[in-house]
């Protein structure tokens, strides 16, 4: 006599499937928050190099002239010729988003922009002149800036901060290198640290540093 053999043939619950999903869910957005970190900081870290650069062709030029590169007392400018686009600029901007900001004016700079740039009064540009002057002793290797490069923030869309390198000449303060990062904690590095300035709502942090001896 012969027995048939039966094979158990029952698939997953309901319940075993949502907990796979759920675990699947767990593990994907983990993997995303630790992608994130590493773009943040290999981005944070070009920059910083870059700003290292820009600092080291200041002393350079220094050491060589006996002075820094002369431009107009208190005026900021953005360093090297990879910044934001006007075009760029405009393409993103939304109106209805605070009635303060302003898109950019043609003819645009062709070095870009950078800090707040969709604000007049606070959106600085490249300065063909500063750049011109500091080719004399040396030249950095600039990344490329673009509007995906804006810290993480509610102001993210508006571009209200925006990571860039700038030079700024006051008597009274001297002339100072910044650079702007994104991190969470308002951090900089232990050698850009002279000013820190933390905007705990956008994920960033504006770094200073003051150049030694500064005459114009």
């Amino acid at each position: 006599m012969k027995h048939k053999q039966f094979t158990s043939k029952n698939g997953f619950t309901i319940v075993e499937l949502l907990i796979v999903i759920v675990v699947i869910g767990i593990l994907a957005a983990i993997t995303i928050v630790a992608f994130t970190g590493i773009q943040t900081r290999a981005r944070n870290a070009a920059w910083v190099a870059e700003f290292n650069g820009y600092h080291k062709l200041f002393e350079t030029y220094l050491g060589t002239f006996g002075k820094y590169p002369t431009m107009p007392i208190g005026d900021r400018y953005c360093l090297g010729d990879k910044n934001i686009k006007g075009a760029e600029i405009n393409a993103q901007f939304t109106p209805s988003s605070d009635p303060t900001a302003s898109q950019v004016t043609p003819p645009f700079n062709p070095g870009g922009y950078c800090r707040d740039i969709y604000y007049s009064a606070s959106r600085h540009e490249y300065s063909a002149t500063l750049d011109a002057e500091l080719s004399k002793v040396g030249k950095v290797n600039s990344t490329q800036k673009t509007m995906a490069d804006l810290p993480v923030s509610q102001f993210g869309a508006m571009g209200v901060i925006v990571s860039y390198q700038e030079y700024t000449s006051n008597p009274q303060s001297g002339i100072w290198l910044g650079v702007m990062l994104n991190s969470p904690q308002g951090q900089c590095p232990s050698n850009i640290n002279g000013r820190v300035y933390d905007y705990p709502e956008s994920n960033a942090v504006y770094c200073e540093v003051r150049l030694p001896q500064a005459p114009f």
